[in-house]
């Protein structure tokens, strides 16, 4: 059906975005312009028949149920304008013949400024670093959860292996409690979460991508 081409409509202005999985399906978020966006896909991409439910919990603790509207398959829509504060927001999702879940996530209202610095002062500094430690743990949902894997490298090799490193990132937003920022790299459909440390440098990093969730740890040799 023509509906299921149509996909969220673009959004204007200030946008806070997060990802994660429900299950073994991603969850995609998107807020701003008075109109919250989520994605439901599976590992091969949307799935006919998915269906998801929306709860908040807005500022001062009320409850509420979201009422989207379909904008294609796996995609909601809904024009909101959230009372200023954090939501935190609960998707449950299914769909027929993958294992659903529930994926939350904390929206700012309004969204905050994108903030482009951010990002490359972050790389200015991961460069600069000679040598650092990674733990990296890799899910694809349910009893799909490899052991944790340690790595070593410099900044710059670690940053040849990340997608945002080479200026491709939009949305770039610091995060609610200010610990670190988010961004999207939309040509790969990669949501990133980076959390940083008191020297600048990353502490904690959340990757995720249409049916992965990758969480990583860092940990830098003392002068």
């Amino acid at each position: 059906p023509a509906a299921d081409l149509l996909g969220p409509p673009p959004l204007s202005g200030p946008v806070v975005r997060d990802a994660g999985l429900a299950g073994i399906l991603t969850v995609a978020i998107a807020y701003g312009d008075e109109q919250l966006q989520v994605e439901v896909l599976a590992p091969d991409g949307p799935a006919p028949g998915t269906r998801a439910q929306l709860e908040a919990i807005l500022p001062g603790g009320r409850s509420a149920t979201m009422f989207a509207r379909p904008c294609g398959t796996g995609c909601l829509t809904q024009h909101l304008a959230l009372p200023i504060g954090s939501t935190r927001l609960s998707v449950s999702a299914t769909a027929p013949g993958w294992t659903g879940g529930t994926f939350s996530t904390v929206l700012p209202a309004p969204p905050p400024a994108e903030e482009p610095a951010l990002l490359t002062r972050l790389i200015e500094r991961m460069r600069a670093v000679p040598r650092m430690a990674i733990t990296e743990d890799t899910s694809s949902g349910p009893g799909a959860h490899p052991p944790p894997v340690d790595y070593q490298f410099s900044g710059s090799e670690f940053l040849s292996t990340e997608p945002y490193a080479g200026g491709a990132a939009s949305d770039v937003a610091l995060l609610p409690d200010k610990t670190g920022f988010r961004l999207y790299v939309s040509g790969d459909r990669i949501w990133v979460t980076v959390w940083v440390n008191d020297t600048g440098r990353i502490s904690r990093e959340q990757v995720v991508d249409v049916g992965h969730q990758i969480e990583r740890t860092f940990r830098y040799p003392s002068p």
